[in-house]
């Protein structure tokens, strides 16, 4: 039974240690993949001013080009050149703009995926401590009997019991009478009873040991809830950061014209932020 018991305890110990490697292994995901989108966020805001300041650049002609390179007079088809040179800068501006664009898309995208992984990852480790809590639970329900039953044992009995059966096994006794037969049934007696107290006294060992591994599996539960919540902490100053750069950039984006109003981003019910492009004209 003992034997049974400590089988089914190692082995639910083996489960517990399992599933704390995978939580330890979750978290470093978690926090790989926060590092990622906090570098991806940052060339996502360089896109942005990149795309600003490449967006705010107007055509100037070169006078240069006005000049024939043989002669040094001016051609006489200047205008012409002119609207051609601002045609090819415009068109050149738009391809710059675009390629911008799809690149800060890309990003986005790729971000999407991260902030989906790491709430699969959060979404796992909350399962499997979960899941910890029951291995917990499990090694209680077992060694909870046996731990009772050696409460209950009078420690005053054990000692008697150990008395008696030294004295029996130093008493010198004769092998030719009716005694010797009770004799050696008592010191059989006696040594079942030795041994059943040893098995108690082994087995309240193990409970102690197991209690003391419990309270190691606790303290590392803790520890693990702390690192959850300091990843999740920095989550939050990420997306502050972000909501921020994007205020920021509307305002910037804004500040060029007069007339119009530009809403580039839109505040969703679960407080996150997605990307728009509204056109407002007094608010509307």
């Amino acid at each position: 039974m003992k034997n049974k018991i400590e089988s089914e305890i190692k082995k639910i110990e083996f489960e517990i240690k399992n599933t704390r490697d995978s939580i330890e292994r979750n978290n470093v995901e978690i926090e790989n993949t926060k590092e990622r989108i906090l570098k991806l966020k940052i060339e996502k805001e360089n896109l942005k001013q990149k795309y600003e300041q490449e967006n705010v650049k107007e055509f100037v002609l070169d006078e240069s080009k006005t000049i024939c390179p043989t002669c040094q007079r001016e051609l006489n088809n200047i205008e012409e050149l002119k609207e051609s040179l601002k045609a090819n800068f415009n068109e050149n501006k738009v391809k710059i703009l675009n390629e911008i664009v799809e690149k800060a898309e890309c990003i986005s995208k790729e971000i999407e995926i991260k902030e989906s992984a790491i709430k699969q990852f959060e979404e796992l480790n909350k399962n499997l401590n979960t899941k910890v809590e029951t291995f917990l639970k499990s090694i209680e329900v077992l060694v909870k009997p046996a731990q009772k039953k050696i409460e209950n044992i009078n420690q005053k009995e054990i000692e008697a019991l150990k008395e008696n059966l030294k004295t029996a096994e130093a008493k010198e006794v004769p092998v030719i009478n009716e005694t010797t037969e009770s004799l050696k049934k008592s010191k059989e007696e006696l040594i079942k009873q030795s041994d059943e107290i040893k098995a108690q006294l082994n087995i309240k060992q193990q409970i102690e040991k197991i209690e003391l591994r419990k309270e190691e599996l606790n303290k590392e539960e803790r520890q693990f809830a702390q690192m959850l919540c300091d990843l999740e902490k920095e989550e939050f100053i990420i997306n502050e950061f972000e909501k921020a750069k994007m205020d920021l950039f509307e305002t910037k984006i804004n500040k060029l014209f007069k007339f119009v109003k530009f809403r580039l981003f839109e505040t969703q019910i679960n407080g996150a932020e997605v990307e728009a492009c509204e056109t407002l004209v007094n608010g509307v």
